[in-house]
């Protein structure tokens, strides 16, 4: 008898609607999302055809993907449930500041243009608190968001006070050129554009890499 490892097969073809929800990558239980979005060790994202049961928190998740996959993807109440009353579209803008990935620490913006991967972008909703440069960021996420990103200033801040648009831009607003952790190689850009910018070119649906970005995912 073949053991139930829990996953649907990705048969390809039309791109269907998937729920996504955080899970303990050991058995498939149900937690709070932000342990996903902080990337937290152990936890899983877990994609759910959009026409099964999806768990509420707590409860185990039955067959699924624990790979993205393409087509929409949505966000599920904490209730779970099935049918389209469980599912929330997340599309608000956020703002984005380099981290260091473990300790989701706030350093130089362009410390993420640079070839270590221990820094990843962090994209907070434009409504929240934006952490300064040397402080802990939260309630954000490293998933590219479907909304735009904005850069921010280095002493953060409440939410749009913090952001600035591409169009208001100053390179010493926003950089630190004393941090330790700034890295010169460009070779590895990430722009933080999401999904529609593969290359990472620095420029994405017309926009500038610094300021304003177009998102590609949440």
């Amino acid at each position: 008898m073949v053991e139930d490892d829990g996953e649907v097969p990705d048969e390809g073809g039309e791109e269907k609607v998937h729920i996504e929800v955080c899970v303990r990558k050991d058995n498939r239980i149900r937690v709070g999302d932000q342990r996903c979005d902080d990337a937290e060790r152990g936890y899983v994202w877990y994609f759910i055809p959009a026409e099964k049961r999806v768990p509420a928190l707590g409860k185990r998740a039955g067959k699924g993907l624990l790979r993205e996959p393409s087509g929409e993807i949505l966000r599920a109440a904490k209730k779970g449930g099935r049918g389209n009353d469980i599912s929330i579209v997340d599309v608000e803008d956020r703002v984005m500041i380099c981290v260091r990935k473990e300790t989701r620490t706030r350093v130089s913006d362009r410390t993420c243009n640079g070839a270590k991967r221990i820094f990843r972008w962090y994209y907070i909703r434009i409504d929240r608190h934006v952490a300064a440069v040397g402080e802990k960021a939260g309630a954000g996420s490293f998933h590219v968001p479907y909304g735009d990103t904005y850069n921010a200033l280095k002493k953060g801040g409440i939410w749009t006070k913090a952001a600035i648009d591409y169009e208001n831009y100053d390179d010493s607003d926003i950089e630190d050129d004393t941090s330790d952790d700034t890295a010169t190689d460009t070779g590895r850009v990430t722009t933080g554009c999401g999904s529609s910018c593969h290359q990472c070119t620095g420029v994405c649906n017309g926009s500038s890499f610094n300021g304003r970005r177009k998102g590609g995912r949440r």
